[in-house]
């Protein structure tokens, strides 16, 4: 503090005149003088103490009380001064207090701007909001200059950080754009090159030139430096070179041609003569991208892609070459395993042949069967031995390993075995010598003494050629040339026996075959298998060769075998079908989504097959399999039509769904009403039925119709369904919301157009498909164009339908949404404020204030807004209101839908009954307490199949949090859909059924009293 010192002054005095007295007045003056001034110094210096007093008493205050604004002076809480502080020290004291609230409020706001710069690093908008809001919070309780300070000082920190703000992001996306185009430019490299690829050259040079524009655009927006659309050029070029190049020497075959084809890049196609004419067309395109700055890497490229085909092509011939040998082995070794398959196949035919001969044979001659059959039955044979003849003669042709001895051992075995059978029975009717001497001679003689039968069998065998040497014929019956008389009868019993063999051997072949096809069916078990195999076992060595028998037990095994299989097909179904015939195609290797059961069952199966007929046994499980899963797949889509078809009976279903549209037309043809374009000439109740159906869910018939219409396309009674559109298009609830049953259906654009024709078709009259056309031709018309810049006003702000629709309602989803519906307008001459009114009026039918349901996708910055309000999910009133009734009731104990609407002390007796839910107490008969219940909302999942909503409340935050309740793994995210009032639709649908069924017996009893009356008053009239 500085010291006042007291120090000798110099005061006025009178200059001039002395005077000779120096009387009393004179000195009281001067004294008075000098009192007058200590005083005026003392009066200073306690000024200037209590100035200093009182700004060290503000400065020492807490900096809160200083920047907290008191709610009811509007001032700091320290701007009073303390007590007894005079005027000065007052002063002082509160300009000090307001210097330091001011210097805090600069730096409080310097702060927030810095940090909301930062929050909202490149969105101007959104900062200017957040610290307008943080301006005005801070002005909230401040008065006079204080608000008046915070205001101006608020709007200089937010216009300063605000400019800086949208000069980094006009930075930020201005960089952005930069490397859009640069990564574009690497995009459409890429392109041309696969473009080039593939020879598609046309395209390959659009892309070059889009690119090069796009490049020049960046450049003249100062985004990029001079010379990058030439840069931008060669590199795109250059990569369209290269992938011709690559393209032509896909066309080669031989290094020359290719240093025939280097040659004549190298001059320009002034030498080296292409001869093939698309190699040559690609080199002269590939000539058109060369340029001095791409001729060097394009034919740089062209020799290390030429030298890569050269080093291709040698390590191709010798691949090839060593390709060949393992292929020729490889060849051997199948075409060996081939002929050893054949051979099994071939004596399957074989087997076949020679049993179908025997039974043929046994049933040849029997008394009742006549010489037309026998020659009938006996040309057959022969065809069958032709055509496995025919087989074997093919078979040498193909099969190398099949000689043609082999051929003509397994010929003469055949012909001899199926003729056999014949012979002996031809054998029974006598003359065996004469027989044997006819089938080898053809003598007179012998054929005299033949009957009728035996000559047949004679004649055929010679007019078929069949061939059969005389050392078999004399084997099959046993007789010398010149047997002796003891000789015959001893021939003639062989022969009979043989005969005899050859009858029960018969016998034996058609009981196994009636087994076989028995077992095959199906009809077989474990103990009926092993009573025919242990038969079979007892004809060995009567009857039967023990091979002969072993062919026939591996028969009825295999029948068996298939029978199990057929037998199972009866309950698996076709994916457990197909898995059995994947386990017997590995052999019992896959057992994979197998049970033990199942497993157990193919073991079975698979011991009673033989090795050759597991392919077939696979192959016949894999057929079932098969007929089984398309008759699954057919029962699964009648089952799912069925339970399209009811559940949109029931008043359930998505309108967005074609299947359920569909199922409305089936309904509508079930009840008579499919005739809807008479709509008009119907009793009020059928309309009032036809329309509870078709608002529902709208038939897709109509649908499909209405497009036709929009199209152009000539429709029968367009009025009659320009009607059925607007009444749907304009669907009223009960609650007076208006929504469009089209929504999501018919795009907004179609549905505008819609309207207009039939505006103009009630205000002005005419066809509806020519209006239509009319419409159509407008927009389409190349002068629309001038009325949509002109409409939509595009300039430097507004360059696309889109940016206007966007500029109206600040929202990307709906701007994708409405765009072609504006475009149609603005084409068709509606001004601007017409689409901008249209605008509104969409947004509030389609995203209309809903209740009890919070929409994510924030239209126009609300989340009561949406298209899957409870009044679109549930056009039903009744079922609408059964669904909150049925959700409010699962809802935890604390939680409700009602909590906002009846929030306040409200008797239980004074909200509806159907809304009622949890709001009930034991406690007492207020429905709701303040504070005891959080607000549940319902927000749609867009993703689901059909609209299904989760369960969110709103907490003390006032935010939106998912209703997850309940401990450890038993959680639940309450989720729900029209599945809730399932049974409900099916309870409503049972009760206008049983409404139906009364009127129509009422309607009955009606016209019987009728009849009646009329007869009675009829008898009067004719008396």
């Amino acid at each position: 503090m500085a010291v006042i010192r007291q120090q000798t002054q110099v005061f006025n005095k009178p200059v001039g005149v002395r005077r000779i007295e120096t009387g009393e007045a004179e000195l009281w003056e001067t004294i008075k003088a000098e009192a007058d001034e200590f005083t005026r110094r003392a009066y200073n210096d306690a000024a200037e103490n209590a100035q200093k007093i009182g700004k060290e008493t503000a400065l020492g205050v807490d900096i809160d009380t200083v920047t907290t604004i008191n709610p009811i002076t509007g001032k700091p809480e320290a701007f009073d001064s303390p007590e007894g502080f005079g005027k000065f020290a007052t002063d002082a004291y509160q300009k000090v207090i307001t210097a330091r609230y001011q210097d805090s409020i600069d730096t409080e706001m310097d702060v927030k701007a810095k940090e909301l710069g930062l929050k909202y690093e490149f969105d101007p908008k959104g900062y200017e909001t957040a610290m307008s809001q943080y301006i005005s919070s801070m002005a909230e309780n401040a008065e006079g200059s204080y608000k008046q300070y915070i205001a101006a000082t608020g709007a200089k920190k937010l216009a300063y950080e605000k400019l800086n703000v949208q000069n980094r992001t006009r930075t930020h996306h201005r960089k952005l754009e930069t490397e859009y185009i640069y990564k574009e430019r690497d995009l459409s490299k890429d392109k041309a090159y696969n473009e080039a690829l593939v020879g598609n050259f046309d395209t390959a040079i659009n892309i070059i030139h889009n690119q090069t524009q796009r490049t020049n655009d960046g450049i003249v927006a100062k985004l990029l430096p001079d010379g990058t659309a030439l840069e931008t050029q060669s590199v795109i070029s250059i990569a369209t070179g290269k992938g011709l190049v690559e393209y032509a020497m896909n066309q080669t075959s031989s290094e020359d041609e290719r240093n025939i084809m280097q040659l004549y890049l190298a001059t320009k196609g002034k030498k080296g003569k292409i001869k093939n004419e698309k190699i040559k067309s690609t080199l002269d395109n590939l000539l058109l991208v060369m340029d001095v700055n791409t001729r060097a890497d394009i034919l740089n490229h062209f020799s290390v892609t030429s030298n890569n085909f050269d080093t291709v092509d040698r390590d191709k011939a010798a691949n090839a070459e060593a390709e060949a040998k393992i292929l020729k082995e490889r060849t051997i070794t199948e075409a060996k395993i081939r002929s050893k398959k054949t051979d099994v196949a071939y004596d399957k035919q074989q087997d076949h042949v020679i049993t179908s001969a025997t039974q043929s044979a046994s049933d040849l001659f029997t008394d009742d069967v006549s010489l037309n059959d026998a020659a009938s039955s006996l040309y057959n044979t022969i065809e069958q031995f032709n055509s496995l003849e025919k087989l074997y003669n093919e078979r040498t042709l193909t099969d190398e390993y099949f000689s043609d001895d082999d051929k003509n051992k397994e010929i003469n075995f055949v012909r001899k075995e199926i003729i056999k059978p014949f012979i002996l029975q031809a054998a029974q009717d006598g003359n065996v010598d004469y027989l044997q001497s006819a089938i080898i001679n053809d003598d007179d003689l012998s054929r005299s003494k033949l009957t009728g039968k035996q000559l047949l069998l004679v004649d055929t065998l010679r007019e078929t050629n069949i061939d059969l040497p005389e050392s078999d014929v004399k084997s099959i019956l046993g007789l010398t040339v010149n047997p002796t008389e003891k000789q015959k009868r001893k021939d003639e019993i062989a022969v009979q026996e043989k005969i005899k063999k050859e009858k029960e051997k018969a016998l034996i072949y058609n009981e196994i075959e009636s087994v076989v096809d028995s077992f095959a069916a199906g009809a077989v078990s474990s103990e009926d298998l092993q009573n025919e195999l242990a038969s079979i076992d007892s004809y060995v060595g009567t009857s039967l060769t023990a091979t002969e028998a072993q062919a026939q037990k591996n028969r009825i095994k295999n029948s068996a075998a298939y029978g199990q299989i057929r037998q199972y097909g009866g309950i698996a179904t076709g994916e457990q079908m197909k898995q059995m015939s994947l386990y017997l195609q590995t052999n019992g290797e896959n057992t994979d989504n197998m049970s033990n059961k199942e497993i157990e069952l193919g073991e079975k199966i698979k011991e009673n097959l033989t090795e050759t007929s597991l392919d077939t046994a696979h192959k016949l499980a894999s057929s079932i399999g098969s007929k089984i899963s398309q008759r699954e797949q057919a029962e699964e889509k009648i089952r799912k039509e069925k339970k399209v078809y009811n559940t949109v009976l029931q008043k359930g279903g998505d309108h967005k769904t074609k299947k359920h549209r569909q199922a409305t037309d089936e309904i509508l043809e079930n009840m008579n009403l499919s005739d809807y374009e008479n709509f008009e000439t119907w009793p009020t109740k059928k309309k009032i039925l036809s329309y509870e159906v078709m608002s529902h869910i709208p038939p897709e018939s109509l649908i499909s119709k209405l497009n036709d219409i929009v199209n152009g396309t000539r429709v029968p009674n367009g009025d009659a369904l320009m009607d059925h559109f607007m009444r749907l298009d304009n669907h009223l609830t009960s609650d007076g919301i208006t929504s469009s049953r089209f929504a999501g259906i018919i795009n907004m654009e179609t549905r505008l157009i819609l309207k207009d024709i039939n505006q103009i078709r009630i205000t002005q009259g005419g066809d509806v498909t020519e209006i239509a056309t009319t419409l159509i031709q407008r927009r389409n018309d190349p002068k629309s164009d001038l009325n949509l810049k002109n409409t939509l006003g595009f300039g430097k702000k507004i360059k696309s339908v889109e940016d206007f629709v966007f500029d109206q309602v600040d929202d990307h989803i709906l701007t994708q949404e409405l765009a072609p519906m504006v475009e149609y307008m603005a084409r068709t001459g509606r001004s601007q404020d017409d689409i901008i009114k249209r605008l509104d009026q969409i947004i509030d039918e389609e995203y209309p204030e809903v209740e009890y349901v919070a929409d994510p996708r924030f239209v126009l910055g609300t989340m009561k807004r949406s298209r899957y309000g409870l009044h679109a999910t549930f056009p039903d009133d009744k079922e609408r209101e059964e669904f909150i009734s049925r959700i409010e009731s699962q809802l935890p104990s604390g939680y409700s839908m009602h909590a906002k609407k009846y929030e306040g002390s409200i008797p239980t007796g004074d909200i509806p009954e159907e809304q009622q839910g949890y709001f009930d107490s034991e406690d007492s008969d207020y429905a709701y307490l303040t504070g005891q219940k959080k607000q549940v909302y319902l927000v749609p999942d867009e993703t689901a199949v059909g609209v299904t909503y989760y369960a969110y409340y709103v907490d003390e935050y006032k935010e939106l949090k998912p209703l997850i309740y309940g401990e450890g793994d038993n959680k639940i995210f309450p989720m729900f859909d029209k599945d809730e009032t399932a049974d409900f639709r099916i309870e409503q649908a049972l009760k206008r059924k049983t409404e139906l069924e009364t009127e129509f017996t009422n309607a009955q009893k009606n016209n019987e009293i009728i009849l009646k009356a009329n007869y009675h008053r009829n008898r009067k009239l004719r008396k």
